[in-house]
C-alpha cells in the first residue's frame, strides 16, 4: 500500500517537473528567436491581421516606417513616414486612449449620480402612492 502512494507521488512530482522544464524552456528559446530575427535595420513595429490572408504591418527600416499591406505572397507598401512622424502618431495614441480613460470616468460618475437622483425620485413617488 505505501509503495502504491510512494510511487503516485513521484509519477506526479515528475510530470510536475517535465510540465516546469517544457515551460522554462519555451521561454528562453523564445527570448533567443527574438533576438536572431530581430534584424539590426529592420523591425516590425506592429501587426494587424485584418482577413485570414491579409495582414496590415508597419516595419521601421532604419530611420523609415513603411505601412504595408501583406496579401498571400504579395506585398504593397501604402505610406512611407518618418520616424518622427510615426513616434509622434504613437504618442497621440497614446494621448487619445488617455483622453478615453478620462471619458469613461466621466461617463461613470455621470451614471452614478443620474442612479442616485433616480432613486430619490423613486422613493418620492412610492411616499406619494403610499399616502394615497
Amino acid at each position: 500500500m505505501i509503495n502504491t502512494i510512494y510511487t503516485f507521488f513521484m509519477m506526479v512530482i515528475i510530470a510536475v517537473c517535465v510540465i516546469f522544464l517544457a515551460y522554462y524552456t519555451t521561454r528562453v528559446i523564445g527570448k533567443k528567436s527574438n533576438l536572431y530575427f530581430q534584424g539590426r535595420t529592420a523591425k516590425v513595429l506592429e501587426r494587424t491581421t485584418l482577413a485570414p490572408n491579409l495582414n496590415l504591418m508597419v516595419i521601421q527600416v532604419m530611420d523609415k516606417v513603411y505601412i504595408l499591406v501583406v496579401c498571400n505572397k504579395n506585398m504593397e507598401i501604402l505610406d512611407t513616414l518618418s520616424i518622427e512622424a510615426w513616434n509622434i502618431f504613437k504618442k497621440t495614441q497614446g494621448d487619445a486612449l488617455q483622453n478615453n480613460k478620462d471619458f469613461l470616468k466621466i461617463s461613470h460618475n455621470i451614471w452614478r449620480e443620474m442612479k442616485e437622483k433616480l432613486a430619490v425620485m423613486m422613493k418620492k413617488i412610492n411616499k406619494k402612492s403610499d399616502r394615497k
